[in-house]
């Protein structure tokens, strides 16, 4: 009976013992899949922050580019931007005694604002005026960020004359003292915007002083084309490049050569002895 009894009392005590170890290996194994879930859940935020990191350095590099596309397109614009500077109209055409063709013409100028000038009136040997002017083209760094001044190439008309008429023997168009009004960016010129025009052949000549200026060419232009009576043509100017002559719509001829019979024509003026024609 003792000995039932110590069996019973042994089996009894390895049981709790079973059950007291297998307690705590369940434990031990809950605590470590907790903890295991924890750190993957660390992981996870840890992984779900960087991807919104990510994401918002997207969302920046897309802005980024976004600006950069639209910087790119304007700086395209502006270099592919012709501005009018010049209109062009054929009033007359017709021959003198010695059966030599005459054209005559009004030629009009725009200032900066697309505002016309005070038209002239020419009569021009030939059929074929040429138009001759001054040309500054500037860096094309200027150009693409829209300096002020420097954006945009300028010409400055000198004279007209026609296609078998020697240049010096043309018509004056503008005589070149300080900042032509058609390019003042203010009322009272800076020193360099008189220092364009007035020294406009150093720049041409002296390519470190035409650097130092942002002048990346200055030349003489002459631009010209056969022109019949009741035409209208334009004269352009590229925002980074020269002149260019063009003629407008056959509507706008067919408008302009009704208005040339009633046109009151003035006396064309030649070049002066001693005028600057430089």
């Amino acid at each position: 009976m003792m000995f039932k009894r110590t069996r019973w009392f042994t089996s009894g005590a390895v049981l709790a013992a079973l059950a007291i170890s297998g307690g705590a290996m369940w434990a031990s194994a809950r605590r470590q899949r907790a903890a295991e879930l924890e750190a993957e859940n660390v992981r996870l935020v840890e992984k779900q922050e960087a991807l919104a990191r990510r994401n918002r350095e997207l969302a920046l590099e897309a802005e980024r580019l976004k600006r950069e596309r639209a910087q790119l397109a304007e700086v395209i614009e502006r270099l592919d931007v012709e501005r009018r500077v010049a209109e062009i109209e054929v009033l007359q055409q017709h021959k003198n005694a010695q059966g030599d063709i005459q054209t005559i013409l009004r030629f009009t100028e725009f200032d900066r604002n697309a505002k016309p000038l005070e038209p002239l009136v020419f009569g021009v040997p030939s059929d074929t005026p040429h138009f001759d002017a001054l040309v500054i083209k500037f860096d094309r760094d200027y150009v693409k960020r829209g300096d002020q001044l420097r954006g945009h190439s300028l010409a400055l008309f000198r004279r007209v004359y026609g296609d078998t008429q020697p240049p010096n023997s043309g018509y004056w168009i503008g005589k070149r003292a300080g900042v032509p009004d058609v390019y003042r960016v203010a009322d009272q010129p800076s020193d360099f915007e008189l220092k364009l025009w007035d020294e406009f052949w150093t720049y041409a000549s002296d390519p470190e002083k035409s650097a130092e200026a942002g002048v990346r060419i200055a030349q003489g232009e002459a631009v010209y084309t056969p022109m019949k009576p009741g035409e209208t043509w334009r004269l352009t100017l590229d925002a980074d490049g020269g002149l260019n002559l063009k003629k407008t719509s056959p509507e706008t001829d067919s408008r302009r050569l009704a208005q040339v019979k009633q046109a009151q024509l003035s006396a064309p003026s030649p070049l002066e002895k001693g005028d600057d024609v430089r």
